[in-house]
């Protein structure tokens, strides 16, 4: 983890630096770790923190946040001319690889549920299902990338949140929403059931998760940014992508 996701893109930005290259690094929502006192999460105001060292689920969060300083230290040196986004839990057609039905373990809520959707599995609820995400249709992310290529000097060596604060649900809501919406798009009530299981169930020694809060985006909507779908349209067009031949014609 941290070999791809700091080492690697090190290499990445070291380049930039040479051959004088506007560097977009997508980082995480990740880094601002764990909960933030129910206040939403401010690109250059928020702290924090961090489980212990033998909780290696933070890795990948610290080395996000790792490489995020070393473009600044570049920047602020007069070095690199960079922009960072920290995307909230981006989601579209195409999102990544669908799991095995059952598995354990892997990065992303998404692809488990659906997965278990298509198959009749379990939905597998880590916590009890009580952790909090915001998720942004792929479409209003790609829409955010635009307005910062086009306005380059306002972009030029900040952080941006790029999120949807209104489609904050918990993962018990989102599984409930995903088997209402499969019903709705397929004429199937869906045969998977949710199951509770713990973090190190799952993910196994070293997991640790923290309440996500929702991001502030005053940053980007200062651009003329703003995301336009609402947490219904973005699961279900995702949803569908995945449904294929099985959604059902009006």
């Amino acid at each position: 983890v941290f070999e791809l996701n700091f080492m690697q893109n090190l290499e990445v930005a070291r380049l930039c630096v040479a051959e004088h290259k506007w560097l977009f690094q997508y980082s995480s929502a990740e880094v601002y770790g764990k909960a933030n006192g129910g206040n939403a999460y401010s690109e250059d105001s928020s702290d924090a923190v961090f489980g212990p060292v033998h909780k290696q689920r933070w890795i990948y969060a610290i080395g996000k946040q790792l490489l995020e300083r070393v473009l600044y230290a570049h920047g602020d040196a007069g070095e690199l001319r960079y922009t960072i986004v920290r995307p909230f839990n981006f989601l579209g057609s195409r999102i990544d690889y669908l799991v095995p039905s059952g598995a354990t373990g892997g990065p992303r809520v998404f692809p488990h549920f659906m997965s278990a959707l298509l198959t009749g599995g379990p939905m597998r609820l880590v916590g009890g299902g009580r952790s909090r995400r915001a998720f942004l249709h792929i479409d209003d992310g790609t829409a955010a990338f635009r307005a910062l290529l086009a306005q380059p000097e306002r972009a030029r060596n900040q952080i941006f949140n790029v999120g949807n604060p209104a489609n904050e649900l918990t993962m018990i809501e989102l599984a409930n929403l995903m088997k209402e919406l499969f019903e709705e798009l397929t004429g199937k009530r869906p045969c998977s059931s949710t199951e509770e299981m713990s973090g190190e169930q799952f993910y196994g020694v070293g997991y640790e998760d923290g309440d996500r809060e929702p991001p502030d985006v005053s940053k980007m909507r200062s651009l003329g940014w703003a995301p336009r779908h609402d947490l219904r349209t973005t699961v279900r067009d995702a949803m569908i992508y995945y449904l294929g031949e099985r959604v059902r014609t009006p």
